[in-house]
Order: C-alpha cells, then structure tokens, then sequence
C-alpha cells in the first residue's frame, strides 16, 4: 500500500520535469515551461506560450489592444502580422526571431539538436558590407536595397545622394539628373515634368504652329465676345438673334440654354453657355446658378472649424449633427461616434485600415492580397458597408471589385479605369477613364447600365493627354468634382459638372503649380487642393480660397473630424494632421503606388432619402439640381446604347459602352437566370466557350437585357404610316372630286382635257350645276318630236344624266342627236 501511494505521489513529478526536447538556448531562447520560443517573442504582447508565461512580468513600452503586435518602434499592428515575411513595422521588429521560430518547430519536430544560434541580425546591428542602416529610424535593410528607386527607410535616406541608378518600374525613364524616374509618355508633351527639365530637350516639334498661328495678339476686353474669326463684339450682342460675328458664331453653340439653367438673379446666353451673375454685395456660389449675401462668416474672417452663425455684428460657432464643441471655436466628433476606420492600400495589390479614434492600435489587413494586381481607387459605401477597388491587371485591364467584409467580387470592368466615387444616396458608381475615349461616366447601383457624361481629350498623335488625379461625388449640390490634367491645363484643373454630365466648367484658379489630388471636407463644404508643396482650401459656398500649408506636397488626401490624412510624396509615409497645427503623425510606411485612401465612419458622409425610390425610372436615375433646395431631387438618363425618345430610353445599338458589367458577374446572373427579362436567354459570342455572354431577346423585344417591348414602339410607327396613307389617299380623292365638278361646271375645260389625255373624262355633276344648265340652253324649233335642247358636249354614255327642263314636254324617249362639231368661241 505505501509503495502505491510513493507511486502516485513520483508520477506527477517525473511528467514535471523539462523533457529533453524543452531546454533552451539560454541566450536566445525563452522557456514556455512545455516548449521555447525565441527571446525577441518575449514581452510583445502576443502569447506565444500557452501559458502566457512570455508576456508576464513585462515593463512595456507603449500600450497596445490585447493581442496586437507591440513595435519596439512603438506601433501597434495586428498579430497575423507577425511573421509574415514583411516589415510591418517601421522597424522591423515584427520580424525578429522568426528564422529562429521555424528552427524551434522544425527541431521539435524531428528531434534536433536543443539549441541554435540566432540568425536574424537585430535592426541595430548592421554590418556596413553587407547592409545599409537609415539614419533616423535605424532599420537595417540589404545593401541592394540602396539606391533601387523606392523608398524603404521611413524618411527616405536610402535615395539620398543616388547617381547612375535605373528606374525600377517598367515604361519609366530616368531623368538627366540620374535621381527621377518619370513616365516615358511624359517625355516631349510639352511640359517640363523633369526638375531639370531634361524630358523636353532635344524633341521635335515640327507639327506644331507657329506662334503667330497659336497666339492671336488681338485680346477682347472682359465685357466682350471673341468671335471664331478672332474679332471682338460686345457681351450684350450675344444670342440677340443677330449675326454680329462674321462667322455667325456669336449665334451658334448654346445660345438659349439660359431658360433651363436656372439663375437665381440674371442669366447671360452665350455660345459657350449660360453665365449668371449677382447683383452687388453678393456672390455668385459654387453651383454658379445661386447668388448669396455676403457676411462675417466667411472663412477667411471667423475662426470656426465648422459652422458659423452672424448675429448683430459678432459670429458664433455651433457644429453639425453627431459633433459638439470642444472649445468656443472647434467642433469634434461625439463620443458615441469614435469609432470606424481610414482605409488604405499596402503594397499595391491589398488593403489594411487603422482606426481613427484609437491612437494606440495601428493597423490590420482588411482585403488580402489580390495576385497579379494593383488597387487604384478607393470608395466606401456608408449604407451597405462595402468597400470598392478599381483593381488594374496586365494590359490596362480594370476591374472595379466590391468587397463585402469577406470576399471581393467583380462588379464592372473597363480599360484604364483609374478613379471611382460612389453615390451613396442612389448606389450610381462614378468613374473616371483614361486611355482612349477617355471621360467621366456613371453606372447604374448593379452596373447594368452605364452612360460616359463628360467625354476627354485624346490624341493619336501624340499618345494619351487626358489625365485624371481625382473624383468626388458631392450629393448636396448634386456635382461630380474631378481633377483633370490635358493640353489645356498642363498643371491640372479643379472641374465640376452636375452629377448627369450637364454644364461642366472648372473651378479653381489656383496657381500653386502642379495640381497632385484632391479631397473634401462635407461638414464644412470646404474642398482641398494639393500642389506643389501647397495645400489650398476652397469654400464651396463662396468659392474663394486661402492657403492652409505651404510644406506638404501630399499624393492623396482624405479629410474628416479635424483632421487631414495624407501620403507624402517623397516619403511615401501615410500621416496624420490637424488643421492648425504643423506637426504630423506618422502612421504606416506604404510603397511608391500606394496612394489610394478612404474613410468608414457615418460623420463622414452626408445622408438623404433616395429621390429615385420614387421616381421609377427606366434605365438610369441621377441626382439632380434644384434652385433654393437643400435636398437632392432625381432626373432619369439613358445609357449609352438607348436615346431619349418622348420620355423612354429607346434601345440604338447592342455595343459595349466603355465601363459595363463585368463577364463573371454577367455570368453569375444568367447562371441563375435572372439577367435576361421578357422570355430572353444567354447566349456567348464565342463559340466554343461561354464568354461575353449577352442577352438573345424574343421577337418584339430588344434592349441589352430584353427589356424594351420594341413591338410597342414599331406599331406607333405603323399607325403613323397608315395614318399618313389615309390622309393621302383622302387628298387624293378631293382633288378627282373637285376636277370632276369644275368639268361638269365648265364643258370647255373638259373638251380640252380630253383633246390633250385622249381619254373621255368622266364628270360628276350636282343638281344645282345641271338645272342652271338647263335653263341657259338655247330652245330648238321644229324639232321632230317638239322642242328640245341643245346638247352639251358630253359624251354620249351620259346623255341618259341629262336633267329635261320640266317647263316643256319634252318625252322621254327623245331622238339621238349627233354631236355638232365643236368650234372655239369667238371671244374666248
């Protein structure tokens, strides 16, 4: 019995003890008590053991969320981070004792030796052989890393002071000055792209005019009209219904537009389009229709970061919904709504997000890595909480993808799709295209139809010219909002349009240099341009502009709560700022293509009823403008292969337009069946496999999906037709009718018709004309049966018609009598 009990009481003791397998290196090495994980997993707030035993007794440096990677450089990142093959943080130290971690698994694995010796060189000690360490951050990266074109350390460093390097991107050559690689279409389009200007030396520009031919020095006055031939007329001879102009352009154009385009004072036709204009101690706003009063709360007078309020000579500041004031002058966000994320892409082909309220957790991945690709654009839907990518592939390939928080799918696709901005009001999907054809379009919330608005400049000369460095959806004043760049504005133009393509003109008139992006502030209405180290602000409600920095040249920009995020240029570092405030925050290290971001927080977007719920358009329903509205309205278009017929989208031609629904998603839907409408079906326009399906539609419809009833619409042809033959037909008749009466009147027009057609031509007399007849004709005495008339020269077929004068008795079975030969009155 003791010796059971000695038995029982050993047992626990010998499983207890450390098995050769668990001793640990004593230098790198840490022991979980069951197994050993290399030294670096201690104390980073990750447990590694399963004990947790790694992260007990830990002093650390920073606070991070539980289970998020600590940084020794002091970010927080998530944990599938970690060992990941990447240096997610700015020091890598998420990568450290990684080789070791394997070596450990492997040793338990087989049964190798119990120790190994650390192969993973800390970030602070490199060796100056075979490696470069960046002066401010200390990372330590490979020395070919050195002087390749792309920035790996966090400032840069590693690309200071390059010369005779290569640029690594493909359809890039370097400049003269060996340090910037540009884009060799930019090479001779006439604009100095290079700092040194090497990529317009030495081109040949023998097609292009003179400057007496592309510079007319005969300049009109602001108060009058240039006409195509170069002369000046006065504004007020504009669309008078007078040809002023030689040419008559002063006539042409858009004249007559300005009673659809709703001034809210006095409107100006002009062939370039209707101009409205305010009366004094006004302005003319944004929308360029509505004239507002001046005030002290213009931004360049108050100091509040959102709304102002005038009242007897002082302002005061109040905020929008969802904000409350934290001091006098700024505005910020509820607590109740510190919360959602700024989303970006990393490494061109996935996406992470940090969040905005919470300064102590970094980042983590939101859509992994898309093979084979590069992200684009970013676009955030508020109400259906998903994610849009333009995602590039080989040979300019596009494809918009819609992520749902899971999978990504592909919605739309297009050739060089390069900028997206959801409606979120409607679900319409604005774009931007370069390329061939390039332009500004929308497609419908399903991508089913789409429409281009504001067609681009294209030249096959001289490549593509059109370029595009922005795109924003502005629901309140129903407008797009682009950057575009062209041979017209060689530095880039801010442009704007009402969200169905009607009525574009730009914007700005900044002069701050090469125009790099956009962004927009929708609580304040203020939108942001960035230059050349410059970022302006422009009041959608005044349109007047100030500066707000003078030392960023930031690549994309977001703006929201305060605050604005960025990725700079030269550093491609993505940051955080506040307005007023100089210094910025570093938040993540991304690559040199990384550039588009996005925000998911309801305070960022503005939300209205959905017009078009109501309005049951057809094909396509947009936002509309409306003069003294503060709400949307909607208005139906057509897609690109219908036209507007008395109302309805009537289908022209089955051709793709530019951007259409993608083939998979096309697939998907004629898989289950619910594409084609009326009795129609999928059919491929490949033979041999199913590819580019479309819709075949039965007799008496047509249209891309087989939606249009095309049997309705050619019977009102019909009709038409059948209608018109009547009336010709019943033309046609009056006028025999009529010949016929005016013959029977007048004996000797008939004579002589019938001498000219050589037929006998038929009469129809009235009642009336032969009774007078009758009563002219001259008496005949002596006849053989009594008197009787003259006959008229009519045929013999209708003397039968003739009416007798009933004063004489004249019977009916009268004699025959010969026609007399006719002879031409005298007098006649």
């Amino acid at each position: 019995m003791n010796s059971l009990l000695l038995l029982l009481l050993t047992v626990p003791l010998i499983t207890s003890l450390p098995s050769p397998s668990t001793i640990c290196h004593s230098d790198n090495e840490f022991s979980c008590g069951d197994s050993c994980i290399p030294i670096d997993f201690r104390c980073d707030n990750v447990k590694d053991c399963k004990s947790g035993a790694d992260e007990q007794g830990c002093a650390y440096l920073h606070k991070c969320p539980a289970n998020d990677f600590m940084c020794r450089s002091g970010e927080c990142i998530t944990a599938s981070f970690k060992c990941n093959d990447e240096w997610d943080c700015s020091d890598g130290s998420d990568e450290n004792g990684c080789r070791e971690w394997e070596l450990l698994r492997a040793r338990k694995t087989f049964g190798l030796e119990p120790s190994i010796e650390p192969t993973t060189p800390k970030p602070q000690e490199c060796d100056a052989d075979s490696n470069f360490e960046c002066k401010v951050s200390r990372e330590c990266l490979p020395l070919q890393k050195r002087c390749d074109g792309v920035t790996d350390c966090a400032y840069g460093d590693d690309e200071e002071g390059c010369i005779d390097r290569q640029c690594y991107l493909d359809e890039y050559v370097m400049c003269k000055d060996g340090v910037h690689c540009i884009h060799e279409d930019r090479f001779c389009d006439g604009f100095p792209n290079c700092p040194d200007g090497s990529d317009e030396k030495g081109c040949s520009f023998e097609s292009l005019p003179d400057a007496e031919t592309y510079l007319d020095p005969e300049l009109c006055s602001s108060s009058e009209f240039r006409c195509s031939s170069g002369a000046c007329i006065q504004k007020k001879d504009m669309c008078n219904g007078v040809k002023d102009c030689d040419d008559g352009s002063d006539e042409d154009g858009q004249c007559g537009e300005c009673r659809d385009f709703g001034c809210s004072f006095k409107c100006i036709d002009s062939p370039r389009g209707p101009e409205c204009t305010c009366p004094p101690k006004s302005f003319l706003s944004s929308d360029y229709r509505t004239c507002e009063a001046e005030d002290l709360c213009a931004f360049d007078v108050h100091e509040c970061n959102q709304h102002c309020r005038q009242s007897y000579g002082a302002v005061t500041c109040y905020c929008s919904e969802g904000y409350h004031l934290l001091s006098p002058n700024e505005c910020t966000a509820k607590p109740e709504f510190h919360n959602g994320s700024l989303i970006f892409v990393y490494r061109e082909n996935s996406v992470r997000r940090t969040q905005l309220f919470n300064e102590s957790s970094f980042y983590e991945e939101q859509v992994t890595p898309i093979d084979g690709s590069r992200i684009l654009s970013l676009a955030f839907h508020p109400s259906t909480d998903q994610l849009f990518m333009v995602v590039s592939y080989k040979q300019h390939i596009t494809e918009l993808l819609v992520h749902d928080g899971t999978t990504s799918s592909a919605l739309l696709t297009g050739v060089h799709m390069k900028h997206i901005a959801v409606d979120w009001i409607t679900g319409n999907i604005y774009y931007a295209v370069e390329g061939a054809d390039p332009g500004i379009g929308v497609c419908s919330p399903q991508g089913e139809y789409c429409r281009m608005l504001i067609r681009g400049e294209y030249n096959d000369d001289h490549g593509y010219t059109q370029h595009y460095g922005g795109l924003i959806f502005h629901p309140k004043r129903s407008q797009i909002i682009w950057l575009e760049r062209n041979s017209e504005h060689q530095n880039g133009a801010v442009m704007v349009a009402d969200t169905d393509g009607q009525y574009p003109r730009r914007l700005d008139h900044l002069d701050i240099g090469h125009l790099k992006t956009i962004s927009i502030d929708y609580v304040q209405d203020h939108l942001y341009v960035a230059g050349d180290n410059s970022l302006n602000r422009i009041d959608l409600h005044t349109l007047k502009s100030a500066t707000v920095s003078a030392d960023i040249s930031p690549r994309s920009m977001v703006v929201f709560n305060g605050h604005y995020y960025y990725v700079e240029r030269d550093s491609h570092i993505l940051k955080k700022a506040k307005f007023g405030e100089e210094k910025a925050q570093h938040l993540h290290l991304v690559g040199q293509k990384d550039v588009a971001l996005a925000i998911n927080n309801r305070l960022y977007y503005d939300m209205y009823s959905n017009p078009c719920e109501s309005k049951k358009c057809s094909h396509m329903c947009v936002l509309e403008h409306r003069l003294f509205s503060d709400v949307p309205h909607a208005k139906c278009i057509c897609p690109d292969q219908y036209k507007m017929v008395d109302g309805a989208c009537v289908f022209s031609e089955n051709t793709f337009s530019r951007v259409h629904l993608s083939n998979n998603r096309m697939m998907e839907l004629c898989q289950v069946g619910s594409i084609c409408q009326n009795g129609g079906f999928c059919a491929s326009l490949r033979n041999s496999t199913f590819e580019n399906p479309s819709c075949v539609c039965p007799e008496g419809f047509n249209g891309l999906y087989c939606e249009n009833a095309s049997a309705v619409y050619d019977g009102e042809e019909s009709v038409g037709w059948v209608i018109a033959l009547w009336i010709l037909l019943f033309i046609v008749i009056s006028i025999v009718v009529f010949l016929c009466v005016v013959f029977a009147r007048y004996p000797t027009l008939r004579h002589r018709a019938e001498l000219v057609l050589g037929v006998t031509v038929p009469i129809i007399s009235s009642p009336l004309s032969k009774s007078n007849s009758s009563s002219r004709s001259p008496i005949i005495l002596g006849a053989e049966n009594g008197p009787s008339t003259i006959p008229r020269n009519e045929s013999v077929d209708n003397t039968s018609n003739n009416f007798p004068n009933p004063m004489y008795n004249v019977p009916t079975t009268a004699p025959f009598l010969a026609r007399p030969p006719y002879s031409e009155p005298t007098g006649y």
